[in-house]
């Protein structure tokens, strides 16, 4: 990014701080521009809600699958997303690891006050809320081999963040995918810190 573009996005930030824009648009039309000018293919949505919509996409060119995340920015959820992605470019300087999201790229659409995260994708994978909710549903117990598993997995990532001078501060199952042979992956840095941490994330957790 050249310096031309670097101060339309801070000038962009700061009057999207100021004058905070309500929007009503189909994401699905503006980011299918988005996938045409990056050479990226649409296969699913893999989920949506407040904080905008989830793709998995294909590279065309490599044929190589990634995760997208579309976000409607706003005065509210600025400072996470941008902190989000200074977390994610940090923890992909040091060397991605499996059991941490890997970032590849972001772009900002300042005319649709959009931001575009482009991320690994962790195939075959579930939250942990839902490999709980499978395993109650049918009444299931998860044994001590899968357990210690699935926790080494996770200490692994936390030690890793830690060295790096990084607290997630919202782990909870929803933060973590699980794929079909028990490794997971931790996702969501919105809030994660490296200095000056303050207590929050979900209050149960």
């Amino acid at each position: 990014m050249n310096k031309k573009e670097t101060s339309t996005e801070n000038d962009f930030i700061k009057e999207l701080l100021k004058n905070p824009i309500k929007l009503d648009m189909e994401y699905y039309n503006i980011t299918n521009i988005w996938y045409k000018k990056n050479n990226y293919e649409e296969l699913k949505i893999l989920g949506s809600g407040a904080f905008g919509v989830t793709y998995l996409v294909k590279d065309i060119n490599t044929n190589k699958n990634f995760v997208l995340k579309v976000i409607r920015l706003n005065s509210n959820n600025l400072k996470d997303v941008y902190n989000e992605i200074a977390i994610l470019k940090k923890i992909a300087k040091h060397g991605c690891k499996a059991n941490l999201l890997c970032f590849v790229k972001n772009y900002v659409d300042i005319e649709n006050r959009l931001m575009y995260i482009v991320t690994d994708v962790f195939e075959n994978s579930m939250t942990l809320t839902d490999f709980i909710s499978k395993y109650q549903k049918c009444n299931k117990i998860i044994n001590t081999y899968k357990l210690l598993k699935i926790m080494k997995g996770l200490l692994k990532a936390i030690v890793y963040l830690h060295k790096l001078g990084i607290a997630h501060a919202d782990l909870k199952p929803e933060n973590i995918l699980i794929n079909d042979k028990l490794e997971v992956q931790i996702i969501d840095f919105g809030i994660s810190c490296t200095k000056n941490c303050i207590v929050q994330g979900t209050l149960l957790y």
